[in-house]
């Protein structure tokens, strides 16, 4: 049911009433009731009624009803309330400076009044800055709120920060649930907007950082080369206020590598996973907190943990000979480049892995010392199906890169082998003519024989 209809409406103007098990009647009449004014309904099914607008009617609110035809009881309508039907005077577009919703002249900014016919003069935008200590300082971890004080409802705000997480609300609540620390203040700047004018209101705010991270052990992620930095947040006072962020910066060779950002858990603890780089390097992580500089000097030793990827080559043959379906050992010999002892070292078949397989590794050494040499005796096994290709072997250490090393393989022959160079013949010709006879030599290794093929097309 709309609320209300301007007393000039549209004699076409309908009214539904909306319902649950509207009785049925005669010619499917009702009567709709305004007030004491009636006009003619009609019952459309169960759930709906239509009725009719009467013309002429003063402007004012009327008790409304709806009585089926030979009835003289209006049907209650939900929870036995009232329902009223208003009739206004249009708002005039001819007259309204805004614009016209219903009965109202709605005032676009910079106007006023019932029809809009004032404009208003803003006044010239007022910038305020704050230096009330109670606004202009915040404790770290503890919730900031100010409230930004409005003259009028219709006020828009827009907030200007560096403060991550910063927000102010439509009632002018400027707030802050988890303020961080920071060795130089934040800038705050409120501008209320509102038909009166534009105003600005700045301040700094200062926030200390309350907290430092400390570094306390480098741990290997299982068999990988991957590194885990473990640390724990250390709070002035012992006042831990939960959950806060860790900036972790990582430098590989002197060159900064990575840089984010963590967050330790409710104890205060927090872990970093480091992937190296395909090429050994140094690496040096700093931690820090995300309001502070990298190099501050708060328990810089405590903040800095470096090390080394460990590092080796291979000295190997370029080439194996091998037989299909036989057995083949080869030596490489590992070089440690590094300062630190290699452990854990193996060896595995990349490509061509349904060719070449290996069988047996033979190394007599745990680990290899720094600037130290080992050999390493790998016997391989050929498939029947093994060609002449280059393989792939993968060398791993624990905690170190890895290198990949390229070997040919050459096949011996062995029996009559026919290998077909090139591969394939293609001939054309007129598809109306008898396929030709055409002579091919064929090379059996280093013994040239004469045979015929034949042919044929298939249409």
């Amino acid at each position: 049911l709309p609320p209300a209809a301007g007393v000039h409406h549209n004699s076409t103007s309908k009214v539904t009433v909306y319902g649950n098990d509207f009785p049925t009647v005669q010619s499917n009449h009702y009567i709709c009731l305004y007030g004491s004014t009636a006009t003619a309904g009609r019952y459309v099914k169960s759930t709906r009624i239509e009725c009719e607008i009467p013309q002429a009617m003063l402007p004012g609110r009327y008790l409304f009803n709806i009585i089926p035809y030979g009835s003289d009881k209006a049907l209650p309508f939900v929870d036995k309330r009232a329902i009223h039907f208003t009739f206004y005077v249009e708002c005039d577009p001819s007259r309204c400076s805004g614009y016209c919703v219903g009965p109202t002249c709605i005032c676009p900014s910079g106007r006023s009044g019932i029809l809009c016919e004032q404009t208003n003069i803003p006044s010239s935008i007022n910038h305020q800055t704050l230096s009330n200590t109670q606004l202009t300082k915040a404790v770290e971890g503890k919730p900031y709120n100010v409230k930004i004080p409005l003259k009028e409802e219709t006020t828009i705000l827009n907030l200007e920060t560096n403060a991550d997480g910063m927000e102010v609300s439509s009632d002018g609540m400027v707030k802050w649930l988890k303020p961080i620390g920071r060795t130089t203040p934040y800038s705050v700047n409120v501008t209320v907007a509102s038909q009166l004018g534009e105003s600005t209101i700045s301040w700094n705010l200062t926030v200390e950082p309350t907290y430092s991270p400390i570094v306390i052990r480098l741990t290997n992620v299982g068999d990988t080369n991957k590194r885990a930095v473990q640390g724990i947040v250390q709070f002035i006072d012992q006042r831990n206020f939960g959950r806060v962020p860790v900036r972790l910066r990582t430098f590989r060779n002197g060159i900064l590598f990575e840089d984010v950002a963590v967050e330790s858990d409710s104890e205060g603890r927090f872990e970093f996973v480091h992937i190296p780089s395909d090429e050994a390097s140094t690496y040096k992580v700093i931690a820090s907190h995300p309001g502070e500089p990298c190099d501050s000097s708060v328990y810089l030793s405590q903040r800095i943990i470096a090390w080394s990827d460990a590092d080796f080559d291979v000295d190997y043959e370029k080439t194996i000979k091998m037989k299909r379906g036989s057995i083949a050992e080869e030596t490489y010999r590992l070089h440690n480049n590094g300062d630190i002892p290699l452990a854990g070292c193996w060896v595995q078949v990349i490509t061509p892995r349904d060719k070449l397989t290996i069988d047996k590794v033979e190394q007599s050494f745990e680990s290899i010392g720094a600037n130290e040499s080992k050999t390493m005796r790998v016997e391989f096994s050929a498939a029947e199906t093994l060609d002449s290709v280059t393989a792939t072997l993968q060398f791993s250490c624990v905690n170190s890169i890895k290198r990949l090393v390229r070997q040919t393989i050459s096949v011996e022959e062995s029996g009559s082998y026919l290998r077909a160079q090139p591969r394939e013949l293609l001939f054309s010709f007129a598809p109306q003519t008898t396929p030709p006879i055409i002579r091919v030599s064929i090379g059996f290794f280093y013994i040239v024989f004469s045979g015929f093929i034949s042919i044929l097309t298939i249409f």
